[in-house]
């Protein structure tokens, strides 16, 4: 549940880096077998009835004025934001037959999870684009006021009429920002910033918020159709947070948190492209685009944790599900009505449990390179009929090992439609 407000425009997500939990039994995806009946309610299967109700109100004035040779555009903002999430959850019981989940047993509603979740905001912030010829600075500063209420009714109270357990928790944050540009020529942009990141932990939750200094700069370049950049980023964890979902894990209660110490996260973004051709010339131009990442994720204090993804956990390790290298490689083809484009990605190999040194077989997510094609043409001015093949070749690719063992990913999926725009 989210419970902080918009960021500052050019400040980088409050969200938190999250990495899925996973539990230790795990079977290849060679060994998965399907035409072995299961026994009468050996599958269970969490009914995860919630709802979610989200409400606010934010107010913004701008302003412009200059002080002496520096512009300013000053920004103020107060917002109040309002989340509930109402959980009432069961497990119901299934055995498969030929294939096909068959009901033995319903669980008891709210027998799994009986609770309400609770979080009230104020949050007030300040931004001024400053600048100054060829400089540009964007100070910023966020102060949030967070209140947070978990009320739990238990398994045994599904009309929630019994007494509560009841938890009250409040952060107040101040979350400081700063960037700058320097344009030392027509073409070349040099670009750096460091920000403060922050995230709230959940209501009913005994840990700490999740806070970090985040760093980056690089250089950018534009000229004679070529585009070019060069990132570097630093990410410096102070206490990072693990969540437990339904979706992601096991051995945990949906909802907990865990705290992971100090944690680095750095790396170098690559990008470069170019257009061939044009409309107007040719009647047709050839986008292409590379991106290249790379990521060195680690843990920088031992300890050992009940979230099952991180474990016993040495100084040095690293994160898993952090593959080191991606690659990105886009080719289009566009005219003046039609457009078809195609995304080629590959991820590098990586390690399912914190850890280092070589990865276990059991602990492995191989790499992958999937291929995705879509394509629109332009039926009017106000309608488009588009398409998207994802996973373009099929490949069957494991994805993770969470929650129950190796997870494939997501098969050859098609979509089609038409976009109108009044």
């Amino acid at each position: 549940m989210s419970v902080t407000t918009p960021i500052l425009a050019g400040y980088p997500s409050a969200t938190s880096w999250r990495t899925p939990i996973r539990i230790r039994r795990r079977w290849p995806i060679s060994s998965v077998r399907t035409d072995i009946p299961a026994e009468r309610g050996a599958l269970h299967v969490r009914n995860n009835a919630r709802a979610y109700q989200a409400t606010g109100i934010q107010s913004v004035l701008t302003t412009n004025f200059d002080t002496g040779e520096l512009s300013h555009e000053l920004e103020l903002s107060a917002r109040y934001h309002q989340d509930e999430e109402d959980r009432f959850q069961q497990d119901d019981r299934y055995q498969m037959v030929n294939g096909r989940m068959i009901l033995t047993s319903a669980g008891a509603p709210g027998s799994q999870s009986n609770r309400l979740n609770e979080a009230k905001a104020w949050a007030f912030f300040a931004r001024d684009t400053i600048e100054a010829g060829p400089f540009t600075f964007v100070p910023g500063l966020r102060y949030e006021s967070i209140n947070l209420d978990q009320t739990n009714w238990g398994s045994a109270d599904p009309g929630r009429n019994g007494p509560t357990t009841a938890k009250q928790s409040y952060v107040d944050v101040f979350i400081p920002g700063l960037s700058a540009t320097w344009s030392a020529t027509d073409e070349v942009l040099l670009v750096a910033g460091v920000h403060r990141g922050f995230a709230s932990p959940a209501p009913g939750s005994d840990v700490d918020p999740e806070t970090s200094w985040n760093y980056e700069s690089g250089v950018k370049y534009d000229s004679d159709g070529w585009r070019a950049g060069a990132i570097g980023f630093i990410n410096s964890y102070s206490n990072l947070l693990g969540t437990c979902t339904a979706s992601t894990g096991g051995n945990c209660t949906i909802g907990d948190q865990f705290e992971g110490g100090e944690v680095s996260v750095k790396g170098i973004e690559l990008t470069v492209g170019r257009t061939f051709g044009s409309i107007d010339s040719n009647g047709f131009e050839v986008p292409v685009t590379l991106a290249y990442t790379y990521t060195n994720a680690r843990f920088r204090s031992s300890f050992e944790s009940d979230y099952d993804l991180w474990g016993e956990v040495t100084a040095g390790d690293e994160l898993p599900y952090t593959p080191q290298n991606q690659i990105t490689v886009g080719v289009g083809l566009e005219m003046e009505r039609a457009r078809l484009n195609t995304l080629i990605n590959w991820v590098d190999v990586a390690r399912a449990m914190a850890g280092s040194g070589p990865i276990a077989e059991s602990d492995r997510v191989d790499s992958r390179i999937l291929v995705d094609l879509s394509a629109e043409i332009d039926l009017s001015p106000n309608m488009k009929l588009y398409g998207v093949a994802q996973n373009l070749f099929n490949k069957t690719y494991n994805a993770g090992f969470s929650p129950s063992g190796a997870r494939p990913g997501a098969p050859l999926t098609v979509m089609a439609g038409i976009r109108s725009r009044f």
